[in-house]
């Protein structure tokens, strides 16, 4: 079950985060969302597919169904966002908290539960998630 809720919850963050997308109109803050988006849709990805590569050993039409799923949720959310162009800007702030929360919720629940669950390298584990927080909030300083 965990790699289908894995695998909504990443939809239901791309859909948000396309919709982040589509409705920012300042050029350079649109670059920024976008390049994020690039690279973290890429970990994003793998991630589902090191789910399912587990999941579904032998099974392999469900798994294809499901990643189109997730593949086609950015850019549902990137048209919905550009047809909510123009719109208040609570609209954006909204949309972008969203995206925002839902990338937290999806790292707190399965992604970090389900790391720290395996055994061994529990330190080296802590370090890099400490790492990666310090290196977010460095990020977010400097923009």
């Amino acid at each position: 079950m965990s790699p289908f809720m894995l695998m909504i919850a990443l939809s239901v963050h791309s859909l948000f985060e396309g919709i982040a997308v589509g409705i920012e109109s300042h050029s350079t803050a649109l670059y920024s969302l976008i390049a994020g988006l690039v690279i973290h849709k890429a970990v994003a990805a793998i991630s589902i597919g090191v789910s399912f590569s587990k999941s579904f050993k032998t099974q392999h039409r469900t798994p294809i169904q499901l990643i189109i799923v997730f593949s086609v949720s950015t850019p549902i959310g990137i048209t919905l966002g550009m047809l909510l162009e123009g719109t208040e800007p609570l609209v954006d702030v909204v949309f972008s908290s969203l995206a925002a929360g839902t990338f937290v919720f999806i790292a707190c629940t399965e992604v970090i539960v389900a790391e720290f669950s395996l055994p061994g390298d529990r330190g080296v584990k802590y370090i890099m998630l400490i790492l990666g927080a310090l290196a977010i909030a460095g990020l977010w300083f400097l923009g």
